[in-house]
Formats: C-alpha cells, structure tokens, sequence
C-alpha cells in the first residue's frame, strides 16, 4: 500500500519515509483500514507540492495504543479550515486550483471510518509549516 502511493504518478517528485512497528496488530475491518492509509496518503501526496517529504509512522504511543501518524512539510493548512475538512466535500479554495483530482470525501471517508473503529482522528497544521493526521486507535 505504502508502495502504491509512493510510486504513483502524483507522487514521483516526493520524498517518502516511514516508521513502522511491524510487530503492532491492530482489531478492525482490513479493507476500511486500508483505506484509511491510502487516503491520508494521498491527500499528503495531492495537496502538497513536488518535493514535499511525507512521513508514515505506524507506532504505539506511552498508553500502549497503536496510532498512525501521516506527516508532510507542505504549505500546511490555515487554522480556519481545519474543522471543516471532515465534512463532505469541503475543499479549501485553492485545492482546485493545484488539484483537480480532490473530490473533497477522503477526509470524510477517513473520519466515518474512525468512528466505527472507535479511534480518534486529529488534524494539526501551521501555515508554512505542515501537516499531521493523527489516528489513534484502541489497544486490541
């Protein structure tokens, strides 16, 4: 999956790491979670210009449960859009303008799934600055 995003023709011109706790299992249907990742990945990769690192960390925080934390040094998102992203088909103005391939649903599609998985889903970003998306699951 991880593959699948970095090698696509969208993201050919970013630079991708991640930090995984392979031996980290998580309970909950496998083709939503999958979408989850796919998802936040993409956004990463869409709304972010060329040469923007993307970070992919798969951990278990110091309360022993897993989280996945999507990170990019992109131009990050203005405080005021924040808690409309979720929403469906929300996009911020210039999404159109750099992307044409945004549906504004990802980010609905990811916060739905969440909540049926009991998880919680954070969105921090600062104006020149970055992203993160932050889920943290419950311990299986």
């Amino acid at each position: 999956m991880f593959n699948d995003v970095k090698n696509s023709s969208h993201a050919t011109k970013h630079q991708f790491t991640a930090q995984i706790n392979s031996e980290l299992l998580l309970e909950g249907n496998e083709a939503e979670i999958t979408s989850v990742c796919l998802n936040l990945m993409r956004n990463a990769v869409i709304h972010t210009r060329k040469g923007t690192h993307v970070h992919v960390r798969w951990f278990k925080d110091a309360a022993d449960q897993p989280n996945l934390w999507i990170t990019d040094d992109g131009d990050g998102i203005d405080s005021k859009h924040i808690p409309h992203l979720t929403e469906r088909f929300y996009r911020v103005d210039n999404s159109r303008d750099k992307n044409i391939q945004s549906t504004g649903l990802g980010l609905a599609i990811v916060k739905h799934i969440c909540l049926k998985h009991q998880a919680t889903f954070d969105i921090e970003s600062k104006p020149g600055k970055g992203t993160t998306f932050k889920i943290k699951f419950r311990s299986p």
